[in-house]
């Protein structure tokens, strides 16, 4: 004998949902439905009957016998149909696991059972992929800083920690891009320490070291952080970008050469609305060599000026 569903009774709509369901398996296997419609109605009255003395969910076997489909409960079984031939026990297997199916969605108990465990699913699914996001994120941020640290170790000076040649060339044609189209004033600084060879041979090269050091301190004190770019640019040569105008670069310049004791020779030169690059580094190259030239220990402004033309409208 071989079980093809089992159902439990309760209420009325159980009764017509199992009849479809007995008659679906009848019909699939083989069996004429018609006599099997009268057989299930009185078989489902003494079902029913059974059900109301109990007071109670009773279970339902519709079972395949040889050639015979029963619906029994208990030790009660009705013959419902004689299918005349056994059927391909692939063909009773497909019946069984859709009456199991059909039957499944038809239960409320079994749909409330089955919600649960698709609830507790999703549940356990959501809370690993919120950690599992949130590792994710974790990692991302890591990398974010890892890279962030790689560029900036990148775009540094190793001894110093100012920006290096790199970063000075690429942001130094940034910054007068943008400031010719925003109309704004942008000047360079050159530095040069004076009589480094001398320090450098007398004193040796960790002092040397240290002394670099020490010119970037005197560097970043007088600017504006996160504002203007001090750079290195070699050996003792140095360069900062300063986005104002020149007024105010000889003021910073002019604090660098009290701080280091009038030890560095600086060249200052504004932005022209007609440099490049190559002639903007010229000037401020020249303003340097006049610096050192006149002496050394000092601050001279390239010799071409730019005119603020406000103040020249208040003169006339």
């Amino acid at each position: 004998m071989q079980i093809l569903l089992k159902y439990l009774l309760l209420i009325e709509p159980d009764r017509q949902r199992l009849s479809r369901f007995v008659l679906y398996a009848v019909e699939e296997l083989g069996g004429n439905v018609f006599s099997a419609t009268l057989l299930v109605e009185k078989c489902m009255k003494q079902l029913f009957e059974a059900v109301h003395v109990r007071q109670e969910t009773v279970e339902v076997v519709l079972s395949l016998d040889g050639e015979k489909i029963y619906l029994a409960l208990a030790d009660s079984a009705c013959l419902i149909s004689e299918l005349g031939e056994m059927p391909p026990s692939e063909k009773v297997q497909e019946v069984s696991m859709r009456l199991k199916q059909e039957s499944e969605l038809a239960d409320p108990e079994v749909l409330r059972q089955r919600n649960a465990r698709i609830t507790e699913d999703l549940e356990r699914a959501k809370a690993k992929a919120a950690e599992e996001m949130k590792q994710l994120e974790t990692e991302l941020e890591y990398r974010r800083i890892e890279l962030e640290q790689a560029q900036r170790n990148a775009e540094k000076d190793s001894l110093t920690d100012l920006y290096n040649h790199g970063f000075y060339d690429q942001r130094l044609e940034e910054a007068m891009a943008r400031c010719k189209r925003q109309g704004e004033a942008l000047c360079l600084l050159m530095l040069d320490v004076d009589k480094f060879k001398e320090i450098n041979d007398t004193h040796g090269h960790v002092y040397g070291d240290e002394y670099l050091k020490r010119v970037a301190d005197s560097m970043n004190d007088a600017c504006r952080t996160e504002v203007d770019y001090c750079c290195r640019l070699g050996g003792d040569e140095f360069a900062i970008i300063i986005f104002s105008n020149a007024s105010m670069s000889e003021r910073i310049a002019k604090n660098i050469l009290k701080s280091m004791d009038m030890n560095v020779s600086i060249g200052i030169a504004q932005m022209l609305p007609d440099d490049t690059v190559k002639t903007f580094s010229e000037r401020c190259d020249q303003a340097l060599y006049e610096a050192k030239e006149n002496g050394r220990g000092q601050v001279a402004v390239s010799n071409i000026r730019v005119v603020d033309k406000s103040k020249k409208k208040l003169k006339q």
